[in-house]
């Protein structure tokens, strides 16, 4: 968790009952699935309330679809990781 608890005293002790609970992976999992809901749901939000706004000019300059692709399944596969981790 590196330096997270010290900062927030409240996820430490959600985490540390949750640990003790009967089945923590399963909630640690729908714990998980929520933060990543809330989280993807605000990007999602943000982008959408500033897709018609220019607030900074864009270049010329694209990325190339391979990198992109290869970016796109790394993130995936650190997310996969993640989770087989709980499982």
């Amino acid at each position: 968790m590196g330096d997270g608890p010290p900062l927030n005293p409240t996820l430490a002790a959600i985490t540390s009952l949750m640990l003790l609970r009967e089945q923590p992976d399963r909630l640690m999992s729908r714990y998980l699935a929520g933060g990543l809901t809330v989280s993807v749901t605000f990007g999602v939000t943000i982008v959408l309330a500033f897709n018609g706004s220019h607030p900074v000019k864009t270049t010329r300059h694209t990325l190339n679809p391979a990198v992109g692709g290869s970016a796109a399944v790394g993130t995936l596969l650190v997310i996969k990781g993640g989770i087989g981790l709980l499982v």
